[in-house]
């Protein structure tokens, strides 16, 4: 018999080069890996600096919101919900007009709400959660540790 096959010498080449390619895949397929987790927390790690310095006061009426940017970070969408007697919490409006630096802007909540949704009556709480602008465009919502909550004064018959 006599069998040929590679020798020793080409097989040993060929799993090196088999090796170093394999190596080269997962390394790339790691570096945009580690890339992309890199630039989520980034992103993740501005909108909560953004939020942190973010200062800013509301006051509310049954039809009403005043909320009053009190530091130099623009807020640039804002959610306005409304907590019940009950503590059942409903959206009532959702806006992105921009609230710059030490300004202040108003918002009606009685018009535009949403179905099933009714106005806030004296005794409901409003909830106001703020959102910031990344470097990216994207909105960053700044969460319920940094949103503000007033309760519409019961007023005397």
């Amino acid at each position: 018999m006599n069998k040929k096959g590679i020798s020793p010498l080409i097989a040993t080449v060929l799993i090196i080069g088999f090796t170093i390619v394999l190596a080269a895949v997962v390394m790339q397929w790691g570096g945009a890996f580690v890339r992309s987790l890199t630039e989520e927390q980034a992103v993740l790690a501005e909108g909560q600096t953004n939020c942190i310095k973010l200062n800013f006061d509301m006051t509310a009426t049954i039809d009403l919101v005043k909320i009053t940017n009190n530091a130099d970070v623009v807020i640039s969408k804002v959610l306005i919900q409304k907590i019940d007697a009950a503590g059942t919490s409903s959206t009532l409006k959702e806006d992105e007009t921009d609230i710059s630096g030490y300004e202040a802007k108003s918002f009606d909540v009685t018009t535009g709400l949403p179905s099933g949704v009714t106005a806030p009556v004296e005794g409901d709480t409003i909830r106001v959660i703020p959102y910031v602008q990344l470097a990216n465009g994207d909105d960053y919502g700044c969460g319920k540790e940094v949103a503000k909550e007033y309760k519409i004064p019961i007023t005397a018959v």
